[in-house]
């Protein structure tokens, strides 16, 4: 199926001398508009309309964010900690007991101050923050998500004025269970809180944004008054990406320094790195950004937690997403790790459900330079849509798929919450 457009642009015209001689174009195009059409699904970023001019009143945000993804559920995880170890009364093990119930059931309130308040009357509470309401379940994850649609406008960037909400209700596949907390681990009266962000590696893209949320959860806690009396403490640490051991190198050293939770990773794959000896300490593990359907049920000892929903739940959504395309044949082009391995066999079974024809699936290597031969099978197959499951490499990707002729101008592409974005756009720009 072709595209539903057709415009004379450079991009145009270079898809049209391949389609008549069959010569590539410059395997490095800069021009602008490719990404144009571009759709993909992103979680429901902040329901705060002041959190992001607040972001930019931190370190990490003074010199501007072109991307907050993940930013709000960042600083609710920060939140979310300090409010349990208020419940609990201490900044050991036990504060973990509390993750859930601090989000769920009681009375509503949206700041620490506020929270802390209802707690002190010995009341309960339900935390919403600036990402929204996010109940968790029972195994410390919510279970229904709400996603924005995104679409690319001609200037290779989102365009807002195009975004709409997707609503994805809990799938029969995902289960639920209790664990029961595991391990001692006594505290000492300040919570110290670590941060396993990408300061290096594939998404470090998303760090000032990351980063911004934690410093603005920390400032605004500690302004309040700290918890349990005193200023909390945060050591941030690089997680670096699922190619290299800088996450268990940082690993061992927040757990030297004596941390009692942890932030982080974003990215799942390097949760999957970490996550033993993490919980193995006794130290709280909650991320704001993993998503990968392998740690839903994982054997955490009651320790670890996420605020971003399973991919089972994006992967019916962006499914339906495909299927009101018009598309009845559609290809994945998923990175090659939990992730992209995870999305990819959600999207395979949600796509069936819709209705729309799989015809193939490649698990890729983020760390090629060029993906021409990659894509080869995806050329063959011609299928109505492409949906490219990734990080920053997807605009690699993505230049390779626009000069075979598969581009947004074309197909239908989608992306997902790990590209789209408009620093992912940037790199495509840039030639990265």
């Amino acid at each position: 199926m072709s595209h539903r457009r057709s415009r004379a642009t450079p991009v145009a015209l270079c898809l049209a001398l391949l389609a008549i001689v069959g010569v590539g174009c410059d395997p490095h195009p800069n021009y602008r508009g490719a990404l144009e059409g571009l759709r993909g699904t992103n979680l429901v970023g902040t329901a705060d309309p002041a959190f992001a001019p607040r972001l930019l009143t931190t370190p990490a945000g003074a010199q501007g964010l072109d991307d907050i993804s993940y930013a709000a559920q960042a600083y609710d995880a920060v939140v979310t900690i300090a409010l349990a170890a208020v419940a609990a009364g201490t900044d050991g093990i036990d504060l973990a007991r509390h993750i859930v119930s601090v989000t769920r059931g009681g009375q509503v309130c949206d700041t620490f101050t506020a929270c802390t308040t209802i707690i002190s009357e010995q009341g309960d509470i339900q935390y919403v923050g600036p990402s929204g309401p996010t109940p968790l379940n029972d195994s410390g994850e919510p279970d229904r998500g709400e996603y924005q649609l995104e679409t690319f406008g001609p200037d290779d960037r989102v365009n807002p004025a195009l975004t709409t909400t997707i609503d994805s209700p809990t799938p029969s596949s995902m289960g639920v269970n209790a664990p029961s907390l595991q391990g001692t681990r006594a505290g000492d009266g300040t919570l110290h809180l670590g941060a396993l962000l990408p300061e290096s590696g594939i998404g470090s893209e998303n760090l000032p944004g990351l980063e911004a949320a934690v410093q603005l959860a920390v400032a605004d806690i500690n302004r309040a008054g700290g918890v349990l009396g005193q200023p909390v403490q945060v050591t941030i640490a690089d997680s670096g990406d699922a190619t290299t051991d800088t996450a268990i190198r940082s690993v061992e050293q927040l757990l030297a320094d004596g941390v009692d939770s942890i932030v982080g990773p974003a990215s799942s794959a390097v949760t999957l790195k970490v996550i033993d000896r993490v919980v193995g300490a006794g130290v709280v593990l909650f991320s704001p950004s993993n998503t990968a359907t392998a740690l839903s049920g994982y054997p955490d000892r009651g320790l670890y937690f996420r605020n971003a929903p399973s991919d089972l739940l994006q992967g019916a959504a962006l499914a339906r997403v495909v299927a009101e395309s018009g598309a009845h044949t559609a290809y994945v082009l998923a990175i090659d790790d939990t992730y992209g391995a995870g999305l990819a066999n959600q999207l395979a079974e949600s796509l069936d459900t819709e209705g729309v024809n799989l015809v193939g699936t490649t698990l890729y290597d983020p760390t090629l330079s060029s993906y021409f031969e990659t894509i080869a099978p995806v050329r063959a197959a011609d299928p109505d849509a492409i949906v490219l499951v990734g990080f920053g490499e997807s605009s690699r990707v993505l230049r390779a798929l626009v000069v075979r002729g598969l581009g947004p101008l074309r197909k239908h592409v989608f992306g997902t919450d790990g590209n789209t974005s408009n620093s992912m756009a940037e790199r495509f720009d840039s030639g990265q």
